[in-house]
């Protein structure tokens, strides 16, 4: 067999593959929206697995942004409490972690100490340490604190997680920065905080952007903690919100995947629109570590 014939086979797989792995991705999805727009008639027995419909609707978004009277005296009338308890948790959980994370990393990486290690190898260890073993623990502790079933519990729940990741993220991506130039920052009189500040962060942006989406979309996506800590319907997390949308024995197909949409919607939107930066962060984080 000529090389050319070879490179002609490779080229052929290589797009077989591509087209079944695009398969893969789309198709669960189209599967997804399509059901978001049936109505309930079709969303019951064989109508579910049908792959077009002639009667959308927006129905199941309508019970989902306005009015479920399934829903009512169990979940709420809608999900938006639930949206915006995420969005809420989420968003105080990426900006806590991402400032702990930045100074934590800052000290670990440019004022090196004998102990920098031992923290630096507990800090790893703390972010790929298995979340469901502190869930007993962590409720108790809770408990004693007196934040369980509260908003401010879910935060120091998924800050558990979120700290540690970004701390090792961010320290990744200092150490690609060179350590004269905090240097010189200090010796032409400018504080430790503020050569952080005037020089570090400026050059460490993609970092800190790629930690804030990865830190942002942990917290958004966790059920395990908000299941465990959250017991009020007014308290519950989208993620939480989702799986007590089922009725006795009742699924409402179309309003579950009008939900798991919304739940997406977030993560999607912020990955597409910072997609160069989180590139960028993860591949220069990556070099050193």
């Amino acid at each position: 067999m000529t090389r050319k014939k070879r490179m002609k086979i490779i080229k052929t797989l290589r797009i077989i593959t591509i087209i079944i792995m695009t398969l893969m991705i789309c198709t669960p999805l189209y599967w997804v929206v399509l059901t978001s727009f049936k109505p309930d008639t079709e969303t019951m027995g064989d109508g579910l697995g049908r792959l077009w419909s002639d009667n959308f609707t927006l129905d199941n978004y309508k019970k989902v942004f306005v009015y479920n009277p399934m829903w009512e005296g169990y979940l709420g009338k809608n999900l938006w409490p639930a949206i915006l308890n995420s969005l809420y948790i989420s968003g105080v959980v990426t900006l806590i972690a991402v400032v702990v994370g930045i100074f934590a990393a800052y000290g670990l990486t440019k004022f090196p100490t004998k102990f920098n290690p031992s923290v630096s190898s507990f800090v790893l260890f703390a972010y790929v340490f298995p979340p469901f073993i502190l869930v007993g623990p962590l409720s108790i502790l809770l408990n004693k604190l007196g934040v369980l079933d509260t908003r401010v519990g879910v935060i120091l729940a998924h800050l558990l997680i979120a700290v540690p990741f970004t701390t090792w993220m961010m320290r990744s991506y200092f150490l690609n920065i060179p350590k004269s130039l905090v240097e010189a920052g200090l010796i032409d009189g400018t504080t430790k905080v503020g050569a952080l500040f005037r020089i570090v962060l400026p050059l460490a942006a993609p970092g800190m952007v790629t930690s804030s989406v990865f830190a942002f979309t942990r917290s958004w996506a966790d059920l395990l903690y908000s299941l465990v800590i959250i017991n009020s319907t007014d308290k519950m997390t989208l993620p939480l919100a989702i799986t007590m949308m089922k009725v006795g024995d009742v699924y409402q197909w179309g309003v579950l995947m009008t939900a798991a949409l919304v739940a997406a919607a977030p993560p999607v939107i912020i990955y597409a629109i910072l997609q160069k930066y989180v590139v960028g962060g993860m591949t220069a984080g990556a070099v050193k570590s």
